[in-house]
């Protein structure tokens, strides 16, 4: 019999192409994209107090939980999974100087772990003062071994869906003064996308768990197919109406999706008080509303815990006739013969040796719109040398120079780029764009390639002495120049592409910013939780750039004429395709997650202004403002917050109408990561230097957490602002 496909489909968890704007997909192999409406669902939750739980087994459960943590009304439910979702236990796991800690390392059978009077459990009860041969293993292990301890309270199991082989990220910062965990959830050995585990150390304690999206799978649940990775393949391509190509961008893949039961799964219907709290203040006024809501009569009508389903499904990513720089992914039902697909979708959203670059664009504002001469070529390749940061090296004389290094590679659509070295070497400059040369050094010695060397290693450098243990960061990164298409930019998984100029836009390639946005989607693909942050990586591409370039128009020069459109709230100035300074625009009123749900109908690039803003406000006016801290100041320690905070994100905030206020509940959310990287002594519930300002920040949008809301109002004056590790960044 013909097996029959139903036309139905998801996103991959795999690749990912993010760009600059977004843009239709009509006449495209990707016209026919969509979205199952229990897919879209899944997101739609809430995240309840355990005194605000219905009564029955979840409540009570929370509450035994807590009281063994000696942590009264701080968990918080998700309603769907009935589990927790977000805690600071703030218990000492590994040796360090976090409050209450009194943990030492130990030589046990050859190997170092930490003992004392709380981690007996752990191994040996001898004491001495030894340090660990690495911080990550030993973090990876405590955590494993804390959460399986607590699997039984955490309602998850550990034993068997935690921590597989290759299936965890740890990175550690400051010499182990903060590690980061990310662990992915498998069942019987196959992943489970967008569930999974994180955690922060912090000087040693366990200030934060949380646990996205985990349904209950039972243990008969099958995994295996009922059809073929090629009728897989078959099922997308029929819905797409193109047919099949040779070839695949992602290797197929059998993984349990996780899916909605039931629509508006919120434990108790909307919240209160939708659209308050945006005003901003120094105090007074931010916190007039009940902090704690009382639970709606419709929280006993709703089944908590009830509210996710598990199914079987391929991931396959096919190329299709038609098919240019599309990147098609999706995921298609495997447990029956329907051939169900639930997404489909283009994953591609499009966005001394020297030589003479744009420092920030090519729109010819002086100073930094102009073309400066004589500017470094830091991190390339000169024989056997690397030039230094400041383009320095000391051979006399090197042949077939490129633009290449050992992080950069350009690659240029005009031709190659090579030089000879006597007494120095300068690319040059010249007037016009695109594909214009100052005469020498071949076809590609073209202003994207100059321009783009130099921005690009720079940001990367930064990026570098904040995250030097990442992998990603080490590696060499390539650099695709002047493709013969306009107005956009992208990262498609392991390269940043730039178009040339026409008669509406400018040549992405000669745009600083443009440069930095691409890149920060890698960062952002690469950080510890993996993959592009949920609802929107754009926000974090956007905050990597602004910051950089201490600028909040994003991409200044994008449109020959015009201001940017910036989500249905015009730009009063910046040229760019985002101004994520609230004040330079039409409403000049923060972005909030209430404007958000009513304006941006799920665009990206509009979803991320929620929190790319309130980044930018804790930048310029509350570090400023609440601290008193200069200008310098309040970036370096932005910028160094920002890199530790978001790499810990896997969804910066919950966007859905039943969190608002409090859309920084989930697991993994922004607010409380930004708390876990401020956080000085292993205790976040007694306040982190800088609490008072990101509270504000985060709050105005209306994506902070409850509990830790409250904490905030209670310890706000307790402990005086200082910066305890901001790193000298080199621009």
């Amino acid at each position: 019999m013909k097996l029959k496909f139903s036309t139905l489909l998801f996103l991959c968890n795999c690749t990912f192409s993010h760009g600059l704007i977004e843009l239709g997909r009509f006449g495209t192999v990707a016209e026919n994209a969509y979205e199952d409406a229990d897919l879209k669902d899944v997101d739609n939750t809430s995240f309840i107090e355990s005194d605000d739980l219905p009564d029955g087994t979840v409540k009570s459960k929370m509450k035994k939980f807590e009281n063994k943590l000696k942590k009264n009304g701080h968990l918080r439910a998700d309603a769907r999974s009935g589990r927790v979702s977000y805690m600071n236990p703030d218990v000492p796991i590994l040796p360090g100087k976090g409050h209450g800690n009194r943990l030492l390392w130990s030589v046990h059978a050859g190997e170092i772990e930490p003992v004392g009077d709380e981690q007996r459990n752990l191994g040996s009860s001898s004491n001495s003062g030894h340090s660990p041969p690495n911080h990550n293993n030993a973090a990876l292990a405590s955590v494993k071994s804390w959460m399986t301890a607590n699997q039984e309270d955490l309602d998850v199991d550990v034993t068997n869906e935690l921590f597989a082989d290759g299936s965890a990220r740890v990175v550690s910062h400051g010499n182990g003064n903060t590690i980061q965990l990310f662990a992915q959830r498998t069942f019987k050995g196959l992943r489970v996308p967008g569930s999974h585990a994180v955690a922060t150390v912090k000087k040693g304690n366990l200030i934060g768990v949380g646990i996205q999206k985990w349904a209950t799978i039972p243990g008969d649940f099958s995994i295996e197919p009922k059809i073929t990775k090629e009728e897989a393949a078959q099922a997308l391509a029929d819905h797409a109406g193109h047919a099949l190509d040779e070839g695949e961008t992602c290797k197929p893949e059998l993984v349990v999706l996780t899916l909605a039961n039931g629509k508006n799964h919120n434990g108790r219907g909307k919240g209160t008080g939708k659209g308050k709290g945006q005003s901003r203040g120094g105090g007074k006024g931010l916190f007039n509303r009940n902090l704690r809501e009382s639970a709606s009569s419709s929280t006993s009508r709703r089944t908590v815990g009830a509210g996710y389903k598990p199914v079987l499904v391929w991931q396959v990513c096919p190329k299709l006739l038609g098919q240019t720089q599309e990147m098609l992914k999706g995921y298609v039902r495997a447990d029956n013969r329907s051939g169900k697909v639930y997404r489909f979708a283009d994953e591609v959203d499009y966005f001394n040796a020297m030589g003479d670059v744009y420092p920030k664009t090519n729109d010819g504002t002086p100073p930094d719109g102009v073309l400066q001469d004589g500017w470094p070529m830091p991190y390339m390749a000169i024989g056997d040398e690397i030039t230094t940061t400041g383009g320095n090296y000391l051979s006399d004389t090197a042949n077939g120079v490129k633009y290449e290094g050992p992080y950069l590679r350009m690659a240029d659509d005009c031709g190659t780029a090579s030089l000879d070295t006597a007494n120095g070497l300068d690319w040059g400059g010249s007037a016009g764009t695109d594909c214009d040369t100052p005469g020498f050094g071949g076809d590609g010695n073209t202003h994207s390639s100059r321009s783009g060397f130099y921005e690009l290693n720079k940001i990367m450098e930064i990026a570098r002495s904040h995250l030097p243990t990442n992998n990603w960061l080490q590696q060499k990164l390539t650099s695709n120049m002047n493709i013969g298409e306009s107005c956009n930019a992208f990262w498609n998984g392991f390269s940043v592409n730039f178009y040339r100029s026409s008669s509406t836009c400018g040549n992405t390639g000669e745009i600083a910013a443009i440069f930095d946005h691409e890149w920060g989607h890698g960062m952002d693909h690469n950080d510890v939780t993996g993959g592009i942050s949920a609802p929107s990586g754009e926000g974090i591409a956007d905050i990597y750039s602004a910051l950089r370039l201490n600028d909040s128009c994003i991409g200044r020069g994008f449109f020959k004429s015009g201001t940017c459109n910036n989500g249905g709230n015009a730009c009063t100035v910046c040229t760019g395709v985002r101004d994520i300074d609230y004040k330079k625009t039409q409403r000049k009123a923060p972005s909030t997650l209430t404007w958000a749900r009513a304006n941006c109908d799920n665009s990206v690039h509009c979803l991320g202004l929620v929190y790319s803003e309130a980044i930018w406000n804790l930048y310029t006016i509350d570090l400023p403002t609440e601290y008193g801290y200069d200008q310098n100041t309040a970036l370096e320690l932005t910028q160094r917050l920002t890199y530790i905070a978001a790499g810990a994100v896997s969804t910066w905030y919950d966007n859905t109408d039943n969190v608002i206020p409090w859309g920084g509940c989930g697991g993994a959310s922004g607010y409380k990561s930004f708390l876990e990287a401020d956080d000085d002594d292993g205790n976040i519930e007694n306040g982190t230097p800088h609490m008072q300002g990101e509270y504000v920040v985060f709050f105005i949008v209306l994506i902070v957490v409850q509990y830790l809301s409250m904490h905030y109002r209670r310890t706000q004056q307790k402990r005086p602002p200082f910066i305890s590790s901001v790193h000298v960044i080199v621009r």
